[in-house]
C-alpha cells in the first residue's frame, strides 16, 4: 500500500469538516461573492475559510466522480476528502492553464483509480489464501478488512511481509521478485508459499478464524 501519512488518516480527513468550527466566531468574509481564483489565491496562504468555500463549491460533484469508481459511499468520502487535501497542499502547482475544476477532478480519480488497484490487490490475496485451505470453509462474512490485513501483515516476519507487499501491494511477478529478492525463482515461490501460510495463522486473530 502507499506509504501512510504521519496524522492519523481519519483525522486528516476530518479537517475540512471542522474547519468551519475553528473559524465560526471570526469574522466573517463575503467568499461567497468570489471567484474561484481570487479564493485560490486565498487558499496558497492557507486561508481556512476559503478553502472550506471551495471545497463547498466542488465537493458533491468530486463526491460523484469519485463514487462511480470505488462504488463505496464511505471509501468515495474518505477518498474526496483526500483529494481536497492533496490539492490545498499543492495549489502553488495550479497555474491556471486549465479549469480548477477539471484539475482538482484529475487528482481526485487519480486517489479514487489507486484506491481501486489497491483493493483488487488486497482482493486477490485473499481469494488465494480462501483457495489454499483446506479446512473448514471460509466465510464470506469473515473476510478481513482493509486494515485487518495491513495490521496482519505489519506483523509477520519482515522477510514475509515484504515479499508479499511486493507481490501483491505493488504489483510485482515472480521474475521481478527474484530479481529484487535475489533469489531463485523456485524459492521465491517458496516464500510467497510460507509467507502466506504465516499470514493465515496471523489472521486466526482477526478474519481467518476457520483457517
Amino acid at each position: 500500500m502507499p506509504t501512510h501519512l504521519k496524522i492519523n488518516f481519519t483525522q486528516k480527513c476530518n479537517i475540512l469538516r471542522k474547519t468551519h468550527l475553528i473559524y465560526r466566531n471570526a469574522p466573517q468574509l463575503k467568499l461567497k461573492d468570489k471567484k474561484v481564483d481570487e479564493l485560490l489565491e486565498l487558499c496558497k496562504h492557507n486561508h481556512a475559510q476559503a478553502q472550506m468555500e471551495v471545497y463547498n463549491r466542488y465537493h458533491q460533484t468530486m463526491f460523484i466522480t469519485t463514487l462511480k469508481i470505488v462504488h463505496n459511499k464511505m471509501d468515495a468520502e474518505d477518498i474526496m476528502q483526500e483529494g481536497f487535501l492533496t490539492a490545498f497542499n499543492r495549489i502553488d502547482q495550479y497555474k491556471g492553464e486549465n479549469n480548477f475544476g477539471g484539475w482538482l477532478k484529475q487528482i481526485i480519480i487519480r486517489k479514487s483509480i489507486q484506491h481501486h488497484r489497491d483493493q483488487k490487490k488486497e482482493l486477490q490475496l485473499v481469494e488465494e489464501l480462501k483457495t489454499q485451505t483446506h479446512d473448514e470453509p471460509f466465510s464470506e462474512t469473515k473476510s478481513p478488512t482493509h486494515n485487518e490485513l495491513l495490521n496482519a501483515l505489519n506483523d509477520l516476519n519482515p522477510r514475509y511481509k515484504n515479499a508479499l507487499s511486493l507481490m501483491y501491494l505493488e504489483g510485482y511477478d515472480y521474475e521481478e521478485l527474484t530479481e529484487v529478492l535475489q533469489l531463485t525463482y523456485g524459492s521465491c515461490r517458496t516464500l510467497i508459499s510460507r509467507a502466506k501460510e504465516q499470514l493465515k495463522l496471523k489472521m486466526k486473530g482477526y478474519a481467518f478464524q476457520d483457517l
